[in-house]
């Protein structure tokens, strides 16, 4: 497992996975080894920041297809050719 960059979404996928945690487990529920929960809370992280990239990616792809189709020109559209079945 790689140690995500710091920052507000790693910040606000460690309280998810907290809260998670918490909801899971209830409120009677012994307490959970701390290398656990450090474990989980960084595997929510790694996806949180995964996520964050792919969003990216798509966001540029978008931008550049957007582009590219803004340059070209449209296609005339073809002539219609009736056909007569009578």
């Amino acid at each position: 497992m790689t140690t995500p960059p710091p920052g507000p979404l790693v910040d606000e996928a460690v309280r998810f996975a907290e809260a998670l945690l918490h909801r899971v487990r209830g409120d009677g529920a012994p307490d959970l080894p701390p290398e656990l929960v450090a474990r989980f809370s960084g595997a929510v992280a790694d996806v949180a920041v995964a996520g964050a990239g792919l969003l990216q990616v798509v966001a540029e792809v978008a931008r550049e297809w957007g582009a590219s189709a803004g340059a070209e020109e449209p296609d005339e559209e073809p002539p219609v050719e009736r056909i007569d079945i009578s």
